[in-house]
Order: C-alpha cells, then structure tokens, then sequence
C-alpha cells in the first residue's frame, strides 16, 4: 500500500475537484501500488481529467453564453507532466558516469 504522504504528494498536484473525475485517494494509491512514479500517477490524473473534460461542451442559447477553458487547461497539464516524466526516464536510463547505457555503433569496412 503506498504510504500517505506519496498519496498526498500526487493530490496536490491535481485540482481539489480530482474526485469528481474519479481520482480519490484509493485511485491514487492504486496507481502508486501499481509501479507508477509520483510524476506518473500526477500525468495518470491529468490524463484522465482532461479525456472526460474533453466531453464538456461550450453553452450558447438565448443570448449567453458559456465557454469552458477546462479542457485545454487539462491539456496543458498533461503536456507539462509528459515532459516532466520523459526528464524522469531520462534520469533512469543514465549510468553513475552520466552515459546512456545503450548505445548504436556503425561498422566499418577496412
């Protein structure tokens, strides 16, 4: 079970209204149980905040109107979060000495 303090680390980067979108703290220490890094489990969240927001419809009738800027907010988060987790794996996929640990070389004929 992750521990508390991870849980509220991800709920703290997602909006107070994350249990409306199904994120309560049993999604998240799921997510966190699962293998997920905190960063991940934050993208998880504002994956899945901005695929429901995505339905969310601008309101124009009798002369107002309504426009909702929560799913390109929602994406803009994911697009952050994205970054943050791909410096995360970079991170990982570095040796002690800073090199890749893969590596291609090409052949050469003599």
């Amino acid at each position: 079970m992750a521990d508390q303090a991870a849980i509220t680390a991800v709920r703290l980067q997602l909006p107070d209204e994350a249990d409306d979108f199904g994120l309560t703290a049993e999604v998240v220490g799921s997510l966190l149980d699962g293998g997920l890094t905190q960063t991940k489990a934050i993208l998880a969240g504002w994956r899945a905040i901005a695929a429901k927001a995505s339905t969310i419809e601008d309101v124009n009738e009798s002369g107002s109107s309504r426009t909702s800027r929560l799913p390109d907010l929602a994406q803009t988060q994911v697009t952050y979060w994205q970054s943050m987790a791909d410096k995360e794996d970079k991170a990982l996929t570095q040796d002690a000495g800073g090199r890749q640990r893969f590596a291609s070389h090409t052949a050469t004929r003599v």
